[in-house]
């Protein structure tokens, strides 16, 4: 008898969400010929270019993160991450993510003139990452501290690459975002850890917790200048 694969609605509701988000922040952007304002600072604007770009600055903010923190939730499963399962998972992530990005990515060249979507690199990028950190910490069994220490490290040494990257040369983020690597890392891993670690999960459901930490993130990102 097959095992009944497991269904998350509010994870779907969270992703639809997420792409509804999207769509609305690239329609406000491209019903304004010079858009550039919008990832400006909040200041010397009118009315009107304030609104927009603070409604934007805010969609921006945490729109792909809730992509991403989806994605983390459902690639966790209760599996060995022994090498054999590690090398079929990776194939499977090949085969869903990095191929149709590459095939996608040659097909808009020709027709737009760039490559492709940056979120399928950095999301196959970051399963491979994941991948090789489960397989790691099944060697040594790590506790829920143990692992969020490893993920802090992870994050960590992707911020010091793209740094230190960044200041020598630049590429097109449709060929190599890694900058979204750093950025988004956390999102993704904090999705999986809420669904392998309930407490999490329960913490995250007390208000005023999930409340401070939401302002936490966004404020930041709108008080700083875009670009």
């Amino acid at each position: 008898m097959e095992n009944k694969k497991d269904y998350f609605y509010n994870i779907d509701q969270l992703k639809g969400l997420a792409i509804l988000l999207m769509v609305m922040a690239h329609v406000l952007a491209w019903s304004y010929t010079d858009y550039s304002f919008l990832k400006g600072a909040l200041i010397d604007m009118t009315k009107e270019e304030f609104n927009a770009s603070l409604i934007w600055k805010i969609i921006y903010s945490f729109h792909m993160p809730l992509l991403f923190f989806a994605s983390g939730y459902l690639f966790y499963k209760v599996r060995p991450y022994d090498w054999i399962n590690v090398k079929q998972l990776l194939l499977k992530r090949i085969n869903r993510l990095l191929i149709p990005y590459l095939t996608t990515g040659v097909f808009v060249l020709f027709l737009k003139g760039y490559f492709g979507y940056w979120f399928f690199q950095v999301l196959f990028v970051l399963n491979v990452i994941v991948l090789l950190e489960l397989f790691i910490e099944s060697k040594i069994r790590v506790n829920i501290f143990g692992e969020c220490a490893c993920h802090i490290f992870v994050f960590l040494i992707l911020f010091i690459i793209s740094k230190c990257l960044s200041g020598f040369f630049s590429l097109p983020q449709e060929f190599a975002n890694i900058t979204g690597l750093h950025n988004y890392y956390l999102a993704f891993m904090f999705g999986f850890l809420v669904h392998k670690w309930p407490c999490i999960e329960r913490l995250i459901q007390c208000h005023s917790i999930g409340l401070g930490l939401f302002f936490l993130y966004i404020l930041p990102l709108l008080s700083r200048k875009s670009g």
